[in-house]
Formats: structure tokens, sequence, C-alpha cells
């Protein structure tokens, strides 16, 4: 349940950047930079599925926390961007 919940939250967070775009009028193309980091979430529920253990789920762990740190930074760099076009 909790892995799925995951996968939503992830599944979520990729389609408001998209949504963001096609719906307002302000969105820019640049936010898209965050959507490079979309291998990751895949990676890190495959990783989840595979371990079931505390022990074992440890670098999947790190590996959420470096999705989450990447994607962050890429959709923050893709917002910097647009700001700089945009002459604010």
């Amino acid at each position: 349940a909790s892995l799925t919940f995951m996968a939503i939250m992830y599944f979520i967070a990729y389609a408001f950047i998209v949504l963001t775009i096609i719906i307002k009028p302000g969105g820019s193309l640049f936010y898209l930079l965050a959507l490079l980091s979309f291998p990751m979430p895949v990676k890190v529920i495959r990783r989840f599925k595979k371990n079931d253990t505390p022990p074992t789920m440890m670098p999947a762990m790190a590996a959420a926390g470096k999705t989450n740190t990447f994607f962050g930074l890429l959709y923050a760099l893709g917002i910097y961007i647009s700001a700089l076009f945009a002459g604010i």
C-alpha cells in the first residue's frame, strides 16, 4: 500500500509540472527541466519492490532522497531560468 502511494505521489508531481505548463498562462517550457529526473523514481520504486527488509531497503531510501533533491533542483532551475527570460 505504501509503495503504491509513493508511486502515485511521484506521478502527481510530474503530472503537476505538465499541467502547469498547459493550463497556467504564465507556465514556461523551462519547467520541463524537472522531467529529466523522471527515470529516477522508476528505479526507486523497483528497488523498493525488490527489497523488503529494513537493511536491504537502505539503498532505495537513499535513492528516494536523491530523486527528490534532483527533482527539486531541476524544477527550481526551470523556474529561475523562466524568470530570467521573463525579465522579472
